[in-house]
């Protein structure tokens, strides 16, 4: 509903609203359809109202949590896998765990590839984190892939603390999660 301030008149301003891949993404998008907003992935972006949008082409990027969830895979079963046209910029905390815990990453131009021949071992902590942190989103996967590590691991959710639900589904699976506050 805020970028709705895009069909009004004059100039408006919006904070925390578009710092994210996604909000980088639709600020193309409206603007590629006539809109006038700039400071798109920085904390304010300012938008000049106009009449009217138009018809527009947009591809869509590459999805962050897609590539991160085939990434944490490969890390859980072991082998490889070339994700084509992974945003690579943007998996940067995922990578850096990835590679904590033993994975070989190799970006090129054409995507990444991922690979894990060796044993898993545990990063000792993990933080869910705003982007460009690690994402909130990828904590679920990444307890799947934890429960294969060696060692012990202390995940901290900073986002959305519902996301430790699944521990109990892995639980009843046989692993030996324990959640609890610190």
């Amino acid at each position: 509903m805020r970028f709705m301030r895009g069909l009004c008149k004059g100039r408006n301003s919006a904070d925390r609203l578009c710092k994210g891949t996604g909000g980088r993404s639709l600020c193309r998008f409206l603007n590629g359809a006539g809109a006038k907003i700039e400071g798109a992935g920085s904390k304010t972006i300012r938008i000049e109202g106009v009449k009217k949008l138009c018809s527009t082409e947009f591809s869509i990027d590459a999805d962050r949590i897609v590539a991160g969830t085939c990434l944490i895979g490969v890390l859980a079963a072991g082998g490889e896998a070339f994700l084509r046209q992974a945003p690579i910029g943007q998996l940067t905390a995922v990578i850096a765990v990835a590679q904590k815990m033993g994975a070989q990453i190799v970006p090129d131009s054409e995507g990444l590839l991922v690979k894990r021949a060796g044993r898993l071992v545990s990063p000792l902590l993990l933080e869910t984190d705003v982007y460009p942190g690690y994402p909130t989103d990828l904590q679920s996967p990444m307890l799947t892939a934890l429960c294969c590590a060696e060692g012990n691991c202390m995940v901290s959710e900073r986002v959305f603390n519902g996301r430790f639900g699944v521990h109990e589904q892995l639980n009843r699976m046989g692993a030996a999660i324990v959640a609890g506050q610190t």
